[in-house]
């Protein structure tokens, strides 16, 4: 069985959890750990008996086959181009970029390069999103007419990370923007959000209401804190229900 040599780029919050499933897969090889202090490269390569190196020396490297960009969001654009580049497979923590021209200029440039790309968008891929989908596209529970949303993170992530995510209408909220397309079908036509920022705990918008309308006619209606307990203690809570009409 061939198995995929990865080089991670970033080994803070994200990072450290995408190490551990690069280490645990059986078809991956987690090879070499690269990040701006270089002695958390290390910390976390030691772990899983990679190599820390540079960037360039990560992205040019002949032992390796595919990079996982982990790093903050403003570092996404440049380094996607530059794996992209280097003729590298590319998974991307989302977002590509805060701005949506600079995002967009991105795909321009690396779609005519002809490498495999893809962005964190991991939710479509659960077990239990994808059961979901296919009970609605049997018709099991009717037409969708609204859907509702909650997430709240069992730990807030670090400061450092939070100042730099670009808050959570970009950090957060667009997992579900793809969820609710991945599972209705249809295209967010409306959007309209509102945001509680705290101001002692220096957060942009660390809780967010956002009410959705799509093509068809179908309501959403998306819930996200970062700050609010009571998820389970292991792993991000996700709760959606769907109410549906029959016939």
């Amino acid at each position: 069985m061939t198995c995929i040599r990865f080089a991670l780029l970033g080994s803070g919050f994200i990072g450290q959890v995408h190490a551990a499933s690069l280490a645990r897969h059986e078809r991956t090889v987690l090879a070499m750990v690269a990040d701006a202090d270089p002695e958390r490269a290390k910390a976390l390569a030691s772990r899983y008996g990679a190599r820390a190196v540079t960037v360039a020396e990560a992205i040019n490297s002949d032992a390796i086959d595919a990079v996982l960009i982990a790093s903050s969001t403003p570092s996404h654009a440049a380094l996607l181009e530059a794996a992209a580049r280097a003729g590298k497979a590319v998974y991307c923590e989302k977002p590509i970029d805060l701005s949506l021209a600079r995002a967009r200029q991105v795909v321009e440039k690396v779609l005519p390069l002809g490498v495999p790309v893809t962005v964190g968008f991991n939710r479509r891929f659960d077990a239990s999103h994808q059961q979901l989908r296919r009970e609605i596209e049997a018709g099991a529970i009717g037409q969708i007419e609204l859907v509702q949303m909650v997430c709240r993170a069992s730990v807030m992530p670090p400061l450092e990370y939070l100042r730099s995510s670009g808050g959570q209408m970009r950090d957060q909220a667009i997992h579900f923007f793809d969820l609710l397309r991945f599972l209705t079908g249809d295209e967010v036509t409306t959007v309209a959000a509102l945001g509680v920022r705290w101001r002692w705990r220096k957060l942009p918008n660390s809780t967010m209401s956002i009410p959705l309308l799509s093509c068809c006619g179908c309501a959403a209606a998306r819930w996200r804190s970062w700050t609010t307990p009571g998820a389970p203690a292991t792993a991000t809570m996700s709760a959606l229900a769907c109410l549906a009409r029959r016939g």
